[in-house]
Formats: C-alpha cells, sequence, structure tokens
C-alpha cells in the first residue's frame, strides 16, 4: 500500500498532468512538474524528481500505454513528495540486473537509489497500473 492511499491530517497539495502517451510525454512531464516545484516553493527537489519521473514515464510509453496520468503529491509536514504514473499497458515493471555496456535497462535501479521508497499496483478495472515513488525533500532531516 503507497502512502498516497491514505488520508492525512498533514498540508498536502496535489498536481495532476494528462500527457501525450509518445515520445513528448517525458519532456513534457519534466517541464511540468519543475514548474510544479518552483510553485512549491522546492525547486531543489527539481533533478531528482525529474529523473525519477521521466524513468516512469518512459517506461510506460515503451510498453505500450495508451493512455498516461502523472501525480504529485506533497506532504509538507513529512517533508516527502511522491510521485505516481497511471498507465493502460499491460505488465508491471522489472527490475533487471544491471548490463552496464546496455544503452537502457538502469532507470529503476535509478529509481531505487533516488527515492525512500518506490512500488507498483495493478489496475484492477484493466490491464494498468499506477509506479509510484517517494522522495524525501532536500533540507527535511536528509543529508542531500
Amino acid at each position: 500500500m503507497t502512502r498516497m492511499a491514505f488520508a492525512s491530517e498533514h498540508e498536502q497539495t496535489v498536481a495532476v498532468i494528462r500527457p501525450p502517451a509518445d515520445d513528448r510525454a517525458p519532456g513534457r512531464v519534466r517541464e511540468w512538474a519543475a514548474a510544479t516545484l518552483a510553485r512549491w516553493a522546492i525547486p531543489a527537489l527539481a533533478d531528482d524528481l525529474n529523473t525519477v519521473a521521466t524513468e516512469l514515464v518512459t517506461n510506460a510509453w515503451r510498453q505500450g500505454a495508451g493512455d498516461l496520468l502523472v501525480m504529485l503529491e506533497l506532504d509538507r509536514a513529512q517533508g516527502l513528495v511522491d510521485v505516481a504514473v497511471w498507465d493502460d499497458a499491460p505488465g508491471v515493471p522489472v527490475k533487471r540486473e544491471p548490463d552496464f555496456a546496455a544503452e537502457n535497462g538502469r532507470g529503476l535501479h535509478m529509481v531505487e537509489a533516488l527515492t525512500t521508497a518506490w512500488g507498483y499496483e495493478p489496475d484492477h478495472t484493466g490491464p494498468g497500473k499506477t509506479v509510484w515513488a517517494t522522495l524525501r525533500v532536500p533540507g527535511n532531516g536528509d543529508a542531500a
């Protein structure tokens, strides 16, 4: 179960985008996420969040998603930002053994390295799923 599934007494802010499910989606999500973090006054998280969101959106698109929905949720009291990417593609994310000579296949390793937790939940109404990740806001008890 994700943190996002629980109601909270803490101040939370949510932003949602439905990008096209094509090769432009990662760039649009990066721009939107950076602008959202700037509005939330936490631009220091932009590089890590953009890497994570790009990987999740790219994976969904490469697996044949025809529809995407991306959500960011900020919990200021906990100092956490959740990113969730819903897609309608079949299959689930699989972290591969790293092949440092390969041009791809390391995305989920990067997601794992940049987040406090990540996972997925199947969409019980269709073939899709939601892949989520939680990032700690720099300056909230981190060394980062």
